[in-house]
């Protein structure tokens, strides 16, 4: 139990500074408008990421990070 609370902790993390990179990159149209425009992801699934909801896989983080150009070493500092 104490170990499924910590990743959900983490995967809010993940989230919210996935939100927060978005929100700094200028993206127009929301969460919305950069799932569609920049990812070609449902709304949906990109919200649900961002709010910490979604077990994502390395595969989908990565094209998360793309149009952002920061590293996965450069994500997870500071997490």
């Amino acid at each position: 139990m104490k170990d499924e609370k910590a990743i959900d902790d983490l995967l809010k993390a993940l989230g919210a500074r996935l939100k927060e990179l978005r929100k700094k990159g200028g993206f127009t149209g929301g969460y919305v408008g950069f799932a569609i425009h920049q990812l070609e992801m449902q709304p949906k699934q990109y919200w649900e990421i961002e709010e910490g909801h979604a077990n994502i896989t390395m595969k989908t983080l990565i094209k998360v990070l793309k149009p952002h150009n920061i590293t996965l070493e450069e994500f997870f500092k500071g997490l």
